[in-house]
Order: C-alpha cells, then structure tokens, then sequence
C-alpha cells in the first residue's frame, strides 16, 4: 500500500521566500477541502487534485486560507482577522504563510510558473516506486461486484470462519510443520516465491478498494524496492486522508492483510478437507503459505509498512517517523548550541524518543548489519579489493539518512558564516514582501501547515 505522509511543519526562513503569485492571491481552481471531525479537533484536508498532495490545515490556518479568493488584499484580509477572533496573526504573519502556500504550490501564479520545493518529489531513500498503471476503472467495477464484502456482518462472520481454520491447524500442528518441509522439497522456493507474489498483488488491491469503497480516490498502483533490493508492490491511497472517520481510515490500512488472512484460510481449509499429499491439498497449503508468508512483517510499525500506518493513525501522529527525527535532531541542535526549528516541539517527548531508537535501531540492523553484510560478504569474496570499495558505498548508501543532515546542517552553518562576512547570497525577494513591507512585531497566532510528500508503499509485497 502507498501513503503520502503528512509530514512536520514546514516554517518559512525570512531569507528564503516563494516565488511571485497573483495579487489579489487566489487558490489554485484544482484544490479541494474536506473537513475532518475527531473528538474536540476539526481539521481540514486541502487537496491538490492536479499534484496529488494533501495538506493538513488547523482551524485558524483554514479560515485565512478560504479569504485567498483573488478579491481580498492582504491588508483586508489582516483586518478581517481582527474582527473575527483572537490570536491575531500581524501582517508579517499572514505574509509569510501566504509565500508558503505560494511556494508548496496552492496559490495561481502569472506567467510561468519555475520549480520550487513545493513541486512533487518522487520518494528516495529506502523506498523507490516504479509507478505502472492507474486502477480507478478497475477498483470501481470491483466495488459494485465485491463492495459489500467490507460490511461489518460478513466481516464478523470472516473472523469467526477463519478462527474455526486457525482451531483446526492448531489442532493438526505436527502435521503442518511437516507438510510445510515437504512442500518446501518437492514444489522449492520460487514456487512459494509466485504464490507470495500472486497474493501480495491480490494484497494491493484490497487496499485501493477498501479506499475506492469508502469514498477516496485511487489513481496508482506499481512496484517498489524496499532497502533498494527487496522487491514489493504498492498502491497508492493518500486519498485516505480525506476519510471522515478514522475506522474507515484503519480498515484501508487493515484491508491487505485481512485479504491475506482470508485467502491463507481458504487455503488452509481446502488442505484441511482435502487428501493429504494431493494437487488439492498441495494447491491449498501453498495459498495457505502465501498468506501467511509475511503478514508479520506487515505489521512491523518499525519501519513504513501497514503497521506504522496503522499505529500511526491509532496514535493520533500523521508523521511518527518525521516528527521523532525531527525531535531528537532538535535535542542535538540544543546541544551544539545550534538554532531549533521552532516546528520541532516537545509535546510527546518520550514517544518520540522512544520511537526514534527502535527505528533507527531496525534499520541500521536489517539494512547494513544483514543486507550490507551478506552483500559485503559476497562482493569481497568475488572482487576483492574492488569488492571493498562496492561495499563501503553500499554502507554510505544504506545510511545516507544518518549523514545526509549531518551534512545539510554542516553547509547551513557555512552559508551563514559566509552571509556574515558579505558573501554574496541567493536569496529571492517575493513583490509581495516588497510591496507589502515588514511591520513592527506584534503578538499573532502561529501559522503553520503541515504537508505532504509522497510515501508510498505500505507493504513489503
């Protein structure tokens, strides 16, 4: 499955503004808003159709947003806010949340349009995704066929049906652990291997239509590399961030594995009634393996597969990996006496932390310790010195989310240091602050707005 992350909020540098947009600022034509109801909290989901990226938007952030309507100048738009509540953000304030809005890309810009950060980026990292196809017709036709399979009495009598299933192999153990080896010699591992694939396909697509059945929309679907070796497919459902309901949102995260845990008690079932040591039974035990082959790994939430969504979502934290990144590289930052980003706040500390070390602790395990590590084994042991030299770039590439900020802060301390001593800089004026100018600061609500980037797969397929 594929996500788009609401990641940590992003704060405007008053060196670093947008690009010129349109003044009065509209919106883009292309966005769209769902309001999202939980407990006390309204929030509001700002969608770009035509990028495919959504935006986190708190109450106050909304109301100045909806006054972005190519009528109202920023002055009428500050004075408006004054009427209407308090905290009041000064004009400074609105300024620089308009220039972020200008620079992620919602507000319509004269002439055209350059690239800026708020351009869509293709994921990198531990995941790159091979987008192959758009499902929307298919996961449609599927909905009207199958939709009803997602409603809670045939859902209740699925658990019940594959609790039956689960008695009966507990029961018949021994028998399992047996046939298991015995499928192992006779069918061999890339057998199972197309069995896994079939079903992880199958895996994909509940998810796309539990989102498509719930209202959302689902436009990709692909293949993907995980630890950029372990092959997977993924499909793309950000649009289940427009989900009203946060059970609705669970089950689109839940729907893969629970079509795996229905096609392994299928599987298991026919193995069951069947004759042992038949096509029958052995067609019914490889589904069952296929299913089950990893389900656990799904739901590791150590790394961004269906359990960290899903823990995710439980924990009211859109970007658990981010915002506990962000947070102890604000520790170290305070530290080193360096500069915090003022987004980066304390609010679940211990979370945070907590997180972070068995994050990071998996992946530098599974990544270096056991992929790099056979890799390495096996490149030396052919190339020799070459080898050695292929696997310290496999270390350098596998932990290039360790050093890459390392390195990022290490070149914003010389910019600055160069800034001060006169050193031509590369700043970008917007006409907005230079028509508007800055005024006396005042005390304002914060503006901030949380985005996403795009994730993507949930799953290891």
């Amino acid at each position: 499955m594929s996500f788009r992350d609401i990641l940590p909020p992003m704060q405007v540098d008053d060196e670093v503004v947008g690009a010129h947009c349109l003044y009065p600022p509209r919106v883009l034509d292309e966005i769209d808003i769902t309001e999202r109801i939980e407990g006390d909290h309204t929030r509001y989901i700002v969608r770009n159709r035509a990028a495919a990226r959504y935006f986190l938007f708190k109450p106050t952030e909304y109301q100045i947003f909806r006054q972005f309507d190519g009528t109202h100048t920023l002055v009428e738009i500050v004075d408006w806010q004054r009427e209407e509540s308090e905290p009041r953000p000064s004009r400074q304030s609105v300024i620089k949340f308009l220039t972020k809005l200008d620079t992620l890309g919602l507000i319509a810009r004269g002439g055209v349009a350059e690239q800026t950060d708020g351009t869509a980026k293709r994921e990198r990292g531990f995941y790159i995704k091979f987008p192959l196809y758009n499902p929307d017709s298919l996961l449609q036709w599927l909905d009207r066929k199958i939709g009803w399979a997602l409603a809670k009495p045939y859902i209740i009598a699925s658990f019940v049906a594959m609790a039956l299933v689960a008695l009966g192999l507990l029961l018949k153990f021994d028998e399992v652990r047996a046939y298991s080896h015995s499928i192992h010699s006779e069918y061999g591992m890339v057998v199972i291997l197309l069995f896994v694939l079939t079903i992880t396909a199958l895996h994909e697509v509940a998810h796309g239509l539990a989102c498509k059945h719930f209202g959302g929309d689902v436009r990709e679907m692909g293949v993907m590399l995980i630890f950029y070796v372990i092959p997977a497919l993924y499909c793309n459902v950000s649009d289940t961030h427009r989900l009203g309901r946060k059970q609705q949102r669970l089950w689109v995260i839940f729907a893969g594995i629970y079509c795996q845990l229905i096609l392994a008690a299928l599987g298991a079932f026919v193995w069951l009634m069947a004759t042992p040591q038949t096509r029958l039974a052995d067609f019914g035990f490889l589904v069952f393996l296929g299913g089950t082959f990893n389900v656990f790994i799904n739901c590791n939430p150590l790394i961004k597969l269906d359990g960290y969504y899903a823990l995710s979502q439980l924990l009211g934290v859109n970007n658990l990996q981010e915002y506990s990144s962000a947070y102890v590289r604000s520790l170290l930052a305070r530290c080193l006496g360096l500069k915090v980003p003022p987004s980066v706040g304390p609010q679940r500390p211990a979370l945070y932390i907590s997180y972070w070390v068995g994050s990071i602790t998996y992946t530098i395990y599974f990544s270096i310790w056991f992929i790099v590590g056979w890799a390495g084994s096996w490149l030396i042991g052919k190339f020799g010195f070459t080898g050695k030299i292929l696997t310290v770039g496999l270390i350098a590439l596998f932990s290039e989310k360790l050093w890459r900020p390392v390195l990022n802060q290490a070149y914003q301390i010389v910019a600055r240091m160069l800034r001060s001593l006169g050193a031509p800089g590369r700043l970008r004026a917007s006409n907005i602050r230079r028509t508007e100018g800055d005024t006396p600061a005042e005390p304002e609500a914060t503006l901030t707005l949380s985005t996403t980037q795009s994730t993507q797969k949930l799953g290891l397929r």
